[in-house]
């Protein structure tokens, strides 16, 4: 079992790396709905929408086209007009997202110290578990790339 002690260690670099990245995009979004919360909100209108395709090549399954909405939009605080383009969604935008047409009343959410921080939000009725259950993927692949360091320093007779 010696000559492997090394694979210990390359489990635990990959197991870490993957770890951090599984925490850190539900911890941004979870922050987010939290602040999102707190945020004071305001009506705003559609100035235009649209679909945008993209188009992403991958050698095992070819070419994939995926539908994102654009929606860009205006809204007044304090008297002072702001537009944006900025959309908080955490499931599936494309299903959250409905068509949209010029001059549409849409609810805009701003941060009250900088109003030109501004976004629409579309989340769908699951999605802190769903985060919850991200963080907790992250939470044991971690925790396994840990161990696997472990391993690889009683291996290396660190913790005899």
């Amino acid at each position: 079992m010696r000559r492997y002690k090394h694979h210990y260690l390359i489990s635990s670099i990959i197991c870490t790396i993957l770890g951090i990245l599984f925490l850190f995009g539900p911890i941004s979004s979870l922050r987010y709905l939290i602040v999102a919360a707190n945020y004071p909100s305001t009506l705003g209108r559609v100035i235009s929408f649209r679909i945008n395709t993209v188009s992403t090549n991958f050698l095992s399954k070819g070419t994939t086209f995926t539908s994102l909405p654009f929606i860009e939009y205006e809204y007044s605080v304090n008297n002072k007009l702001y537009s944006s383009q900025r959309i908080l969604a955490l499931g599936d935008l494309r299903s959250s997202v409905k068509n949209y047409s010029s001059g549409q009343t849409v609810r805009v959410y701003f941060n009250p110290h900088n109003p030109k921080d501004s976004f629409l939000i579309f989340p769908s009725k699951d999605d802190k578990l769903y985060l919850l259950v991200i963080m907790l993927i992250g939470i044991l692949i971690l925790g396994s790339g840990v161990y696997s360091y472990f391993i690889y320093q009683r291996e290396k007779g660190q913790f005899r």
